[in-house]
């Protein structure tokens, strides 16, 4: 199968991200960086079922709006940057079932409310960005504690290095750290 790469990063672009009717017309594209551009509007519920994406870079653009759910039916995704963005909104239980998932930004946006408990399902996760999201809280998944196996912490902290260190991880939230068996907070 053809691999087809979208690359038009730091361009100047403006405007919304197409309807999913649009994308389908692309059932090889599995590569879209449009980070840093102008972008706005919400993410399309649609790509969700018509895009089978294996790397999504939407980062640092003015995006706004909730995540939506329909994205966790995005089995091939293997990394989903949505970092410097103006998301609000919970994290969709959902994305628990992106199980190919490696990388996972989303610091630096307007999101709130807890981890949801599915994330813990993502076992492949390498990196986990959630730093200066001041309205999220609670705890994340306990099967992010420890190392990942990159042999260093699940979390990119703020100063970009991976750490197993909850505090710097979560910096700029309300989150308390890891949670124990009946989802409440041990550490």
């Amino acid at each position: 199968m053809a691999c087809v790469l979208l690359n038009m990063v730091y361009l100047g672009l403006a405007g919304k991200l197409p309807d999913g009717n649009v994308m389908k017309n692309l059932p090889h594209l599995t590569h879209i960086y449009l980070g840093g551009n102008l972008l706005k509007g919400t993410l399309p519920a649609s790509w969700g079922t018509t895009l089978k994406p294996v790397e999504l870079f939407l980062n640092d653009n003015q995006l706004e709006g909730p995540l939506p759910p329909q994205w966790g039916s995005m089995s091939t995704l293997k990394v989903l940057s949505l970092p410097y963005n103006q998301f609000t909104g919970g994290l969709p239980p959902q994305w628990g079932a992106m199980t190919s998932l490696l990388i996972l930004k989303l610091n630096n946006n307007k999101l709130r409310g807890g981890v949801p408990q599915t994330y813990g399902n993502l076992k492949q996760i390498s990196t986990i960005t959630i730093f200066n999201n001041p309205q999220m809280a609670g705890c994340v998944p306990e099967a992010w504690s420890g190392k990942s196996k990159n042999g260093v912490g699940y979390f990119q902290s703020p100063s970009g290095t991976l750490s197993d260190d909850i505090k710097d991880a979560t910096r700029g939230t309300a989150i308390t750290g890891f949670c124990c068996k009946g989802w409440r907070y041990c550490v």
